[in-house]
């Protein structure tokens, strides 16, 4: 009988109270054996240690980190990297759900391809529970394309474990996912990147949230592109404003 190759999930959450129990179920319930589910907490203020708590206590394979300072998701993604011992490396946000069959459709395309990276589309649902729209990413992604667009959402993106740099997530507290796929293209030249245009997870917009104002995303870009990437100060300008075009025209 063929052995499924280990799978680490890993999860930053901050005051998600209210959301983490939502999240991690959605981890356990897929139809593909999850060998650990890790959860860093990053010193929350709200009940998030009390809900990881009990759901520790019904999820063996749920492990908890707690930060004692808050220092951010990227902070929060690179402890979590650090531990996860799994052959592959699966991200999940705190506010965001999987589908059942999401894990077993990007494992089995891995394995069948050899790609290094794979990603999902996803259904876009408000915070109120309104669905917005659904976004269907290309099969296929170059670095090139990447850099005009971040078309991988990290809440539907896998890994392998082995590539070079996959445990150094970028200290920086805004776009540090983004600049994380950039880093990998970087430091493996062949990489193989493939993606599922099928929506297998559940993008929760929250109106209010860093990530959905235009001008601070457009000050991450920037950063990100200059001081991560190390792209001069004309091309990061060029990137960033490619970046705001292509983000206009998503949902």
């Amino acid at each position: 009988m063929k052995i499924s190759p280990r799978v680490s999930v890993v999860i930053p959450a901050y005051n998600a109270g209210s959301v983490i129990e939502r999240a991690v179920l959605s981890v356990t319930s897929q139809n593909f054996p999850i060998h650990e589910i890790l959860v860093y907490d990053d010193c929350s203020s709200d009940d998030t240690r009390d809900v990881l708590g009990d759901l520790a206590s019904k999820h063996q394979h749920l492990v908890l980190m707690f930060g004692e300072t808050n220092h951010g998701a990227g902070h929060a993604r690179m402890e979590l990297l650090k531990r996860a011992k799994g052959e592959f490396i699966a991200f999940l946000d705190a506010d965001d759900v999987w589908h059942d069959t999401k894990l077993q459709k990007q494992i089995e395309l891995m394995e069948r391809t050899g790609a290094h990276l794979t990603y999902t589309g996803s259904k876009i649902v408000s915070s109120d529970g309104r669905v917005l729209g659904e976004r269907r990413p290309p099969k296929s992604l170059s670095f090139s394309r990447l850099l005009f667009d971040n078309v991988i959402s990290t809440s539907s993106a896998v890994v392998r474990n082995d590539l070079s740099g996959v445990r150094e997530m970028p200290h920086i507290r805004r776009r540090q996912d983004y600049a994380y796929w950039i880093q990998l293209f970087q430091q493996n030249p062949n990489l193989k990147v493939l993606g599922l245009s099928e929506p297998l997870i559940t993008y929760y917009r929250n109106e209010g949230s860093l990530s959905s104002s235009p001008l601070r995303n457009f000050k991450g870009n920037f950063t990100m592109f200059r001081e991560v990437a190390g792209y001069s100060v004309v091309s990061s300008a060029l990137l960033t404003l490619t970046n705001a075009v292509f983000r206009l025209m998503k949902v």
